[in-house]
């Protein structure tokens, strides 16, 4: 049952009965400071007024026995603090900019004797130094977000300007395809990061390290990185914890409109496109964005006040036009198609000769009679284009067909978001989101492949998100907080307007009569598959398995929190729910397809072949037919239940300690509709399992397959298919809805407990010094849906894939249909071990004066029980080596699936925790908050990151040590990253600052930019042999011998040669190599991105000129190695590229944009 239609009443439900305020549990911040008098003395029950500037919004509290106050839960916004006491002159603060999850320390606020009426006043600037609170807390600013350059306007890329961010995520369009790939973060894993709009989980549920929330940066107020947190609040995945918080409505209209555009012209060419004479490639992106925020009121009837309504919504629409894949195909000719292969050549110009199946002679004149070709294969042939390339002076006699596609990609955001305060002491918010892409295309779609132009389809990806909250003020230290949210992914693999279904319909090319096997498994009635193998470029005709796509996911989130000030304590209690419904929609195996699959290649021993691919569709003879037996729903279910109790102990004014724990009680993934299947090794005996056809000679000598069973002959493409009516093709498998066995084959795991502590210290008191540290337990619940149930939902018995060889269109219904080992998922039944990551930091923070605050922080973590994948049928090594393992037909040894320590199954990738990482960094912040038109940031780290897999279910070794084989720095470590943001707003000039046009040339200017430097990325060495012969005998992959030190000085280094190829050989027989993971690094980076901006007043608006130009240099900065080292019979390395650059990073691009503020 789809949890849409009661989930999204229970949204509205709540929205129009009671949400909450714009803050949220994950998104609101806290205010605190100590009353006292002049000589320190402290003030109990002094009066303490926080005001929301931007929307008059106020809340009151007193000071306790300690002269504290905590105001809770305050919104992102910027604030005034008035104190009053009786006797003493009033005090007031303004300027308080508190951003999400941060915690405002106000530190000591002395009140003088005197007349309460009277006031100081104090304006706040620049950065704070954080004395009350334990974790890392970065902001991204409202000024960074609409200063600081990002090619796509995706704010994901942004992220990487902070310390511990790697320099790996990057967008060239908001929301790229289906979502944001996130960056790692202090060293984890990415897809362990929590990426939130508005406390609302936006990760992809099939892919965890997508972002697919997608938002417009003109819609963000700021961006709140929790690095390192100890709070028992931040749960859901075990990294770092980042709060997108959108714009919300204030009292004055605010607005926006705004233009970018890119364009190749722009562009300067890359450094390899130079030097091949390519030129640049097409890039044409246009975006249009609006944006309006303010009271919603009718004058005299509604929100009179301006004070209790308030609104703000964006709209973002993009144009994208990108080039394709070059194509390049062999298509049948014009005299092809009626039988005539008199001219039809190979690459040396030499006849290829048309056999007739009958005789085994050649056709006269190489010309298929007219009666003998086959309605259908003609048909067939007439769906693929013809030639449009035939100077074989140009291709060489390699392809016959060249072309390439223009991708369209619309894509469009719209956000909402209504604030309202019926109460004083109450809070309501609604946010609906939704977001579209849509690829226009033939490669872009994925339902569609070939290698040349013929069918365009829609890949659409939408993202519908509706959250709402209640935030209600019980008293003044008693908040609850109650949010609850629901979203939808969806992909839509559309065919409409002129990408019309039926131009891939049977009944529209003369295929009515073609059957299938199965004949519900293709509704849609679409062309089948085909392949043409024996010429370069090849034709084929390719679809994906679920096609037309039509998959979705569903989210409903749920929680509820509740904050009490107790004297010196803050107090957090809270439950948070999630409930992830995944669904890759109906979808074949992806063996045969729905469509069904015919081999048209060319086969000496297929007795119907005649010798020419597109010769034996035209007679009607196929190599091989395979079908899938139906299309499985592919739908899954997660639940996830945790809670939390925290304090947030002043033990002193100068001393706080967080404290606490989270609780996780999860259920993995289920199979909704039970279609599923896995290998269960407990439930496997090989005396069960069917013997398979075996090698054998004919009484001509021809290698053929034989029966074991019955010892009957067949066509040699059956060797190692099961004999049918030996045995248990499913010895071993657990099917869903099994009552025997766990809901998604693994038991549940027990409660886990997550404690946390963690604390700050004023060093001098002064609010200038601050020591923070904390150690806290994380784990990880929730996994990505696609690694952890999708195989299962097509493995054998959910669907067949039968498979028929050497046969015609008119006979292959009747025909003997075989079935081969399949690769199976498996897991480990027992759920004991979760992964968990064990995280630590000690830091300082110091104000340095000028607004700045520096931040120095040793931080570390290590995982344990980390999510793997192992191989468990790898064959061992040496057993092709042994006297039974030869087959003897050829000499050689036997197919893989006759030795395997599992027969009966292919490849059997088992689910288990056991990997292990660790991580240790000095990260150095500089923060200088925008203060007189001026903001700065620094972030440097210098760190190791290490372990044995870059993400889960990463393949351990069978054989050898997991530690010696594996462990070494991760793909995603970087040594080194530096990195400076800057936005200036450049003085004006002075000199005749009286004239109209010196005003109009010479102010309003300003300039932005990011300038990154950072190490390369780790990269082993990858082992291939060009005379085939095996060296091992099976086991785990093999490694090349490191006999010398890979690493060259830097000053050796060049484009040429980028480490040391003479420091390696190939391993001999028996011999597995004994090259770490990590042999050396690639390139790093080194970038510098500009903007230069200029100002236009316009009454009360103002109009702003961008140019953005990023790469500013042009600095050629190399990218990947050939790290291919390829060795022939005698142990030569080979591969002439081996150790050169092989690719280069963007080169200078440029945007400009018009926008018009208000």
């Amino acid at each position: 049952m789809s949890v849409r239609p009661w989930c999204c009443a229970l949204v509205t439900l709540v929205c129009v009965v009671a949400i909450c305020s714009p803050a949220q549990a994950q998104v609101s911040g806290r205010i605190t400071g100590t009353v006292v008098d002049a000589s320190g003395g402290i003030i109990v029950g002094a009066s303490i007024t926080l005001m929301n500037e931007r929307t008059s919004d106020v809340r009151t509290t007193e000071s306790n026995d300690a002269g504290i106050f905590v105001f809770p839960n305050v919104p992102p916004s910027s604030y005034s603090v008035l104190v009053e006491a009786e006797g003493f002159t009033s005090f007031a603060k303004t300027n308080l900019v508190v951003s999400a999850s941060q915690s405002l320390a106000l530190g000591n606020l002395q009140l003088s004797v005197g007349d309460v009426t009277d006031t100081v006043t104090v304006a706040a600037t620049g950065a704070s130094v954080e004395t009350d609170t334990s974790g890392q807390n970065a902001i991204l600013t409202t000024e960074q977000l609409g200063g600081l350059m990002s090619k796509g306007r995706d704010i994901v890329s942004l992220i990487t300007v902070l310390p511990g961010v790697s320099q790996n995520a990057s967008s060239d369009s908001l929301g790229e395809n289906w979502g944001t790939g996130t960056p790692n973060m202090q060293g984890l894993r990415s897809h362990w990061n929590t990426f939130q709009l508005d406390g609302q989980p936006g990760n992809d549920i099939d892919v965890l390290n997508f972002f697919t929330m997608s938002v417009s940066m003109d819609a963000i107020e700021e961006v709140s990185v929790k690095s390192n947190t100890y709070l028992a609040e931040d749960g859901r995945l075990p990294g770092a914890n980042v709060n997108i918080v959108s714009k919300s409505g204030t009292q004055q209209f605010r607005g926006s409109g705004y233009y970018f555009k890119r364009h190749e012209r722009f562009n300067a060419n890359n450094f390899f496109n130079n030097r091949l004479g390519i030129p640049k490639p097409l890039t044409r992106y246009d975006t249009f964005g609006v944006t309006l925020g303010g009271p919603a009121y009718i004058p005299g009837r509604l929100n009179r006040n301006r004070d209790k309504l308030f609104f703000f919504v964006s709209r973002e629409d993009w144009r994208i036009k990108l080039p394709g894949p070059i194509l390049q195909a062999t298509l049948p000719t014009e005299l092809e198609r009626r039988g005539d292969f008199s001219q039809s050549v190979d690459q040396n110009g030499q006849l290829i000769q048309a056999i007739d199946p009958t005789t085994g002679k050649p056709f006269p004149g190489n010309i298929i009679p007219a009666d003998r070709i086959h309605p259908i294969g003609q048909s067939l042939l007439s769906l693929l284009p013809l030639p449009n390339l035939l100077d074989t002076g140009i291709t060489e006699g390699a392809f016959n067909y060249r072309d390439q596609e223009i991708v369209n990609q619309p894509k469009a955001q719209t956000q909402l978001k209504i604030d309202w305060k019926p109460t004083e002491r109450d809070r309501i918010s609604f946010r609906p989101r939704w977001w579209s892409s849509d690829r226009q295309g033939q490669f872009q779609s994925t339902a569609f492949g070939a290698n040349f132009l013929f069918q365009q389809h829609h890949y659409e990806y939408v993202t519908n998100a509706y959250a709402g909250s209640y935030n209600r003020i019980i008293s003044p230290t008693i908040v609850n907080e109650f949010n609850v949210g629901y979203s939808e992914a969806k992909e839509l693999g559309t065919l409409n307007d002129e990408f019309q279904l039926e131009n891939v319909r049977r009944d529209r090319h003369g295929l009515d009569s073609l059957g299938q096997l199965f004949l519900n498994a293709n509704p849609l009635n679409l062309i089948p598959r085909m392949f043409f193998g024996g010429l370069p470029n090849a034709a084929n005709v390719d679809f994906d398995p679920r096609t037309p796509i039509a998959a979705g996911d569903e989210r409903v989130w749920i929680t509820n929190n509740l904050t009490w000030v107790a004297n010196n304590h803050t107090l957090k209690f809270g439950v948070y729910y999630e409930l992830n419904n995944a669904s890759e929609g109906p979808r074949a195996s992806a063996v045969g397809r729905h469509m069904g699959t015919f081999d048209f290649g060319r086969d000496a021993n297929n007795p119907f072949d005649s010798n020419h691919p597109f010769a034996n569709a035209l007679l009607g003879n196929f190599r091989s037919y395979a079908e899938s037996s139906g299309l499985s729903s592919g739908r899954a279910q997660i639940h996830t239940f945790e809670w939390f109790a925290q304090d947030s102990w002043k033990v002193t004014p100068r001393l706080t300690i967080d404290y606490g724990a989270r609780f996780y009680s999860f259920i993995p993934w289920r199979l909704r509709d039970d279609e599923g299947a896995a290998f269960a090794l407990s439930r496997y005996d090989a005396a069960n399992v069917p013997e398979l056809y075996v090698p054998a000679l004919d009484p001509d000598g021809r290698r053929v397959a034989r029966n074991p069973v019955t010892g009957e002959l067949a066509p040699e493409p059956l060797i190692g298919a099961f004999a049918p009516g030996s045995g248990d093709r499913f010895a071993g498998v657990v099917v869903g809805g099994d009552s025997s066995y766990p809901e998604g084959f693994r038991e549940r795991p027990a409660v886990q407990i997550a404690p946390r502590a963690g604390f700050a210290y004023d060093l001098f008191g002064n609010g200038k010094t601050a020591v923070r540290g904390g150690f806290g337990v994380h784990k990880q619940t929730i996994f990505s849906s696609q690694a952890s149930m999708w195989t299962t939902t097509t493995a054998p018995p959910i669907l067949e894939s039968p498979t028929i060889f050497y046969s015609n269109l008119d006979s292959f219904l009747s025909a003997g249909q075989v079935f081969f080992p399949t690769d199976y998922q498996s897991f480990d039944l027992n759920f004991d071990k979760v992964p968990t990551i064990y995280r630590w930091s000690f830091g300082v923070q110091q104000d340095i004066g000028f607004g700045t605050v520096l931040d120095v922080t040793y931080v570390g973590s290590e995982g344990r029980n980390l999510r793997q994948s192992r191989n468990i049928n790898t064959l061992a090594p040496g057993v092709r080596f042994l006297e039974s393992s030869q087959d003897a037909t050829t000499g050689r040894p036997l197919p893989d699936n006759f030795l395997r320590p599992n027969p009966g199954f292919q490849n059997i990738s088992f689910s288990e925790e056991t990997g292990f990482s660790n991580y240790h960094a000095l990260q150095v912040g500089v923060n200088r908050r925008y203060t007189a038109g001026l903001q700065l940031g620094v972030a440097y780290t210098w760190s190791k990151a290490m372990g044995i897999s870059d993400q889960d279910n990463g393949s351990l070794p069978i054989y050898r040590d997991v530690r010696s084989y594996l462990y070494g720095k991760l793909g995603y470590d970087q040594t080194h990253v530096f990195v400076f943001n800057y936005l200036w707003d450049l003085p004006n000039a002075q000199l005749f600052a009286g004239n109209r046009v010196t005003r109009l040339l010479f102010h309003d200017w300003g300039v932005a930019g990011i300038t990154t430097m950072a190490s390369g990325t780790p990269l082993g060495i990858d082992l291939f042999r060009t005379d085939g012969v095996d060296r091992h005998g099976g086991g785990d992959p093999p490694r090349v011998n490191v006999i010398a030190d890979p690493i060259l000085p830097r000053g050796e280094r060049s484009f040429e040669r980028w480490f040391n190829t003479d420091a390696f050989a190939a391993p001999g027989v028996g011999d597995f190599g004994n090259a770490p993971r990590d042999v050396f690094r690639g390139p790093g980076i080194h970038n510098w991105d500009f903007a230069l901006l200029k100002h236009f007043p316009i009454g009360g608006a103002r109009l702003q000129l961008r140019w953005e130009v990023y790469n500013l240099f042009n600095h050629t900065q190399w990218e990947d190695v050939d790290n291919d080292a390829r060795f022939d019979a005698a142990g030569r390395q080979v591969n002439g590229q081996f150790g050169q650059v092989i690719s280069a990073r963007a080169p200078r691009q440029m945007q400009f944009s018009l926008r018009l503020e208000f």
